[in-house]
């Protein structure tokens, strides 16, 4: 269903989103795998690229895998030290 997600991004851009909140921390996906596919897919596209990305997920993999794929800066959200400080460190 990726290109229905693909879809939506659009669709919220030309109705006026000014940053796109991507969060894929369902449990019965792989979220790495899936944040790196859709991210891919939104940046190949010159109408979403040119719109800022807040990479959404309360797991630092998934996190990482958002920063290392997104086009220049992005917004980071949900970042949860809840297992303790070190892994971010």
């Amino acid at each position: 269903k990726y290109d229905e997600a693909v879809s939506v991004a659009l669709a919220q851009i030309e109705s006026g989103a000014q940053i796109l909140d991507i969060n894929l921390d369902d449990g019965l996906i792989n979220g790495v795998a899936a944040m790196v596919k859709f991210l891919r897919l939104i940046l190949a596209n010159p109408d979403i690229a040119c719109v800022p990305i807040m990479i959404d997920s309360s797991k630092f993999e998934i996190i990482e895998a958002g920063l290392k794929n997104c086009q220049g800066k992005c917004v980071v959200n949900s970042i949860s030290l809840k297992e303790g400080e070190e892994e971010f460190l």
